[in-house]
């Protein structure tokens, strides 16, 4: 019999079997879809219960147990990052600050072997100077756990990412998080590490991608067939209803660049979980269950569709006249095994038949991501662009569903049908999804 340590029960007794208070970070606009399915979430994964779910300013908070926070990444779709709150108190100098910090039990939560980064923001406090507080941080954490590496430049998350990808680099990274606002200090540590709409997937992208977060919201918002089973606990599923999934209706990404509306909508389809392919920050936690997480992945994925049927009949179709963009589509398509869900096709959308793409007669989705801003060349002219569009899914894709991002409302005029506009956030810019009943 292996005898737990003196920290190892502490860490036991303080994080693992208590409740604790998460906050799902989210996306402009994508607060209420992200309350939804934390609702859904918590009514279908067993063992992860979540309760007091409420929406708050930038996002939805929570409380469950850290593997309700493990079910969290794994599954939600629309978060950009899910915090654990560890304290909240007053502080108005800098002496009830470091005390306040020095009381936190920093061991409990991290590693010896972890490369802290402390990032700061404060809102009409007395103590705004985000580097001393920072500072102050770092010496706190420092004092419980002697061995964590130094903390990385303030505000600046770029070295995160850069560290992270680096494969020569073998510390793990944490974020911790403290956020001042009126003299009320509150601390957190980040459990996700890169953003969340990272799904693990992608080595290359194009210019400007639409970010998966925003894809799934679209792909929502024009209810996707099964959208809402993606987070689905059901080991109990019949033959014929994961023969009915993977059957939807076909979808076309008609200018699919790096593909992120023709991964996301296989994924939904498949019942793949949006975190199955990635990584982590909880999992360097002191109080990280391999053993559980294991089993959580373990369940995820016998709700997995993989239906052999569908081997030569895709019903995802990833259109683009870029033939490098589209071999690196086609790469990624065949190392996660989605080509029994996704096939590519060259061409210009404008220049396709959906019957011709799909082999079949079935109406169904079709979603476009039109260059503007950074992906338009000088010489094109964008009026034409969205003309070309609104012409083309008038003629050809009557009885269709369409998604289209637009970068001003004034082009949803060339846009022919019943019609409903949502706006979106994406790279400092507010643009807008269309959804078009054609």
């Amino acid at each position: 019999m292996i005898t737990k340590s003196p920290l190892e029960k502490r860490v036991k007794r303080r994080i693992t079997a208590r409740t604790h208070r998460f906050f799902a970070v989210c996306p402009p606009g994508l607060k209420r879809m992200c309350h939804k399915e934390i609702i859904f979430l918590s009514e279908q994964i067993l063992n992860c219960e979540f309760q007091d779910i409420v929406m708050l300013s930038g996002g939805v908070e929570f409380t469950s147990t850290v593997q309700g926070c493990y079910a969290a990444n794994l599954y939600l779709r629309t978060p950009s990052r899910i915090l654990m709150r560890i304290t909240k108190f007053k502080a108005e100098n800098f002496r009830t600050l470091e005390k306040k910090l020095t009381q936190i039990e920093w061991e409990l939560y991290l590693k010896p072997s972890l490369n802290v980064h402390v990032e700061v923001s404060t809102n009409s406090s007395r103590l705004y100077h985000t580097d001393a507080i920072a500072q102050r941080a770092e010496k706190a954490i420092k004092e419980k756990c002697s061995d964590v590496s130094s903390v990385v430049k303030i505000n600046s998350l770029t070295n995160i990412a850069k560290t992270r990808d680096n494969e020569k680099t073998k510390i793990a990274m944490q974020t911790i998080m403290i956020r001042g606002e009126n003299d009320l200090f509150e601390v957190s540590i980040d459990s996700s590490g890169e953003l969340l709409h990272k799904r693990g997937l992608k080595e290359n992208v194009g210019v400007a991608p639409i970010r998966e977060t925003i894809a799934f919201a679209i792909l929502s918002a024009m209810k996707y067939p099964e959208s809402q089973t993606l987070i689905s606990g059901d080991n109990s599923l019949s033959e014929n209803s994961k023969i009915f999934r993977a059957n939807s209706l076909p979808l076309i990404d008609g200018m699919c660049g790096s593909g992120t509306f023709a991964l996301e909508a296989a994924m939904v389809a498949l019942n793949i979980p949006a975190g199955f392919f990635r990584q982590f920050a909880f999992e360097d936690w002191q109080c990280f269950s391999k053993g559980q997480w294991d089993y959580m992945k373990k369940r995820a994925s016998e709700n997995i569709i993989i239906p052999d049927a569908l081997c030569n009949n895709p019903f995802i179709f990833g259109v683009d006249q870029d033939p490098f963009i589209l071999q690196e589509f086609e790469k990624m398509i065949q190392r996660f095994k989605f080509s029994s869900a996704i096939k590519t096709v060259a061409g210009n959308f404008l220049d396709i038949l959906p019957e011709k793409i799909t082999n079949n007669s079935n109406k169904g989705f079709v979603v476009l991501n039109p260059p503007y801003g950074k992906r338009i060349g000088e010489n094109e002219d964008i009026e034409k662009i969205f003309f070309d569009i609104g012409r083309k899914l008038k003629s050809d894709f009557k009885g269709w569903r369409a998604g289209v991002i637009i970068p001003d409302k004034k082009f949803i005029t060339y846009l022919h049908g019943r019609k409903s506009i949502m706006p979106i956030f994406h790279g400092g810019l507010e643009i807008y999804a269309v959804i078009v009943d054609c």
